[in-house]
């Protein structure tokens, strides 16, 4: 396994029995720490430098993210500041692009699994733009992973968007993502999709997926906690019709920098937008330091291959299975076939969700990081798998709950 020679780069584990929580934050590996810092240092050395560099080092950032999101070219990837206001942007610039090209009122579909941070922001954003929005409503059923088939029924009842998790953030259920995305591409739909959990983990190519906005975060599964940016993958699709962000500034716009001299007064007229992903960027230049840590992150992964960390987490997550079914514990999608699975495992303790929360502290308490995690009919506790763990991780989690709940699976 991966882990036997990977785990000398991550530090970090040193502060814990077992870290077995990528899933609220990845860490960081020594490199990657060592290369932010001498970045810094060079960074407050030579602040006007480092600003000037930071085009070459976005530029080299989007080629290692178009590659780790086996995208088809460096246009399709930009940044925003997370996950969450990436989501808002996209259903934003779809809601107003449905009005304008088509004279009609979007309907946004959302699944019940849906992280409520997104959930809240895209309400509040229809509610906004209820000029341009006839709906939000809510597609799949509480205790039942699956809202595929559901999706596709709300597309042909004449939904418009469809925003939804390809790896749920509680149960850890890895969607039929292409399936959805090919339905809504054959009708006219658009599929935003939420990534947080999926990229760095799974591959994903969301291009073949049918995906027109995907959303993730560094923070994650792609183990940048300190520079913590969203990750967006922007398809053909969304480009070729010229969907326009629902607002900008001029880093969306084409401008020259000798534009800031002009006595004219170009930059305060009317400028054409980017025809890259780039048109729905950040509002601010994307920070250098944290432009910088994510280049190392995603150049780390890609030296080792998304599929091997695939594989590594997998066959961690069979092990944990086997363990806690030995141990007299059950999960979530233990009757599922594998390819419905992911990193993301939630253990059933059979407590009361306030019983799991005081369990999960103590966990910690004992230096055993993992999170209580609970939504739409699923509760319980969640541990998360990457390539710096290998088995004893799991069964020092195992062993503290057993001893924690009585013995009782």
């Amino acid at each position: 396994m991966l882990s036997t020679y990977i785990r000398g780069d991550f530090p970090a584990l040193g502060f814990y029995r077992s870290y077995l929580n990528t899933a609220l934050v990845g860490l960081m590996p020594a490199t990657v720490r060592d290369e932010l810092v001498r970045g810094v240092i060079e960074y407050i050395s030579d602040p006007h430098g480092k600003l000037r560099d930071a085009r070459l080092q976005y530029a080299y950032l989007k080629r290692e993210l178009t590659r780790l999101l086996q995208s088809r070219r460096p246009d399709n990837i930009t940044l925003e500041m997370s996950t969450t206001s990436c989501i808002v942007k996209a259903v934003a610039s779809l809601v107003l692009h449905i009005y304008k090209t088509r004279r009609e009122r979007a309907r946004v579909a959302l699944t019940v699994h849906e992280y409520p941070g997104v959930v809240q922001a895209v309400r509040s954003l229809c509610e906004s733009l209820g000029y341009a929005c006839s709906s939000l409503e809510f597609i799949g059923r509480e205790g039942v992973p699956e809202w595929e088939e559901d999706a596709e029924r709300f597309i042909d009842e004449g939904g418009h968007i469809v925003v939804a998790s390809s790896v749920e953030w509680v149960t850890g259920y890895r969607a039929r993502i292409g399936k959805v995305g090919s339905k809504a591409r054959r009708d006219g739909a658009w599929l935003v999709v939420d990534g947080a959990q999926q990229v760095g983990q799974l591959p994903l190519d969301p291009e073949a997926s049918g995906v027109d906005f995907l959303c993730s975060t560094t923070r994650k599964w792609l183990l940048d906690p300190l520079g913590s940016l969203g990750v967006v993958h922007v398809s053909d699709r969304v480009l070729r019709e010229d969907v326009r962000p629902y607002v900008f500034n001029l880093k969306n716009s084409l401008y020259s920098e000798r534009d800031y001299c002009s006595p004219e007064g170009r930059l305060l007229g009317s400028l054409a937008l980017k025809e890259d992903a780039d048109r729905f960027m950040m509002i601010n230049t994307p920070p250098p330091m944290s432009v910088n840590s994510a280049f190392h992150v995603a150049s780390y992964l890609n030296s080792i291959s998304l599929e091997a960390v695939q594989d590594h987490i997998l066959g961690l997550r069979k092990v944990a299975e086997d363990m806690l079914e030995d141990a007299g514990f059950s999960y979530a999608l233990q009757d599922y076939s594998f390819d419905s699975k992911s990193g993301i495992l939630l253990v059933r303790t059979g407590m009361k969700p306030a019983r799991e929360y005081e369990l999960c502290k103590e966990l910690e308490r004992r230096g055993v990081a993992v999170s209580c995690r609970g939504q739409a009919g699923f509760h319980g506790i969640r541990i998360s798998f990457h390539i710096y763990n290998n088995s004893d991780d799991i069964q020092v989690f195992v062993e503290e709950l057993k001893r924690l709940s009585g013995g009782r699976g």
